[in-house]
């Protein structure tokens, strides 16, 4: 059974609630194999987006930082994934 402990508002300490549901219980692998050996790179125009979006401080000045030292490169296509309904609604 998985627990999941919550802090509760002032000083009032902590309290677990079950977060596992009915049925088989859910088996986690002991290990996960890293699928990436660094940060995969995004679009030049995607950084930039995200540099803009630090410059105005619609990120958070403390995560400005981390978006600067994401990986980009000219050749990387950006790709937008549509969903089902999405594609159907254009008909």
């Amino acid at each position: 059974m998985r627990k999941l402990s919550l802090v509760m508002k002032g000083d009032e300490g902590f309290e677990s609630i079950c977060v596992s549901g009915r049925g088989r219980p859910t088996k986690y692998p002991d290990n996960i194999k890293q699928l990436y050996d660094k940060p995969r790179p995004i679009s030049t125009l995607k950084k930039k987006d995200l540099m803009k979006l630090c410059k105005t401080e619609a990120i958070p000045v403390e995560f400005h930082e981390w978006y600067q030292s994401i990986p980009s490169c000219s050749k990387q296509k950006d790709t937008i994934l549509i969903s089902e309904s999405e594609n159907d609604s254009d008909n």
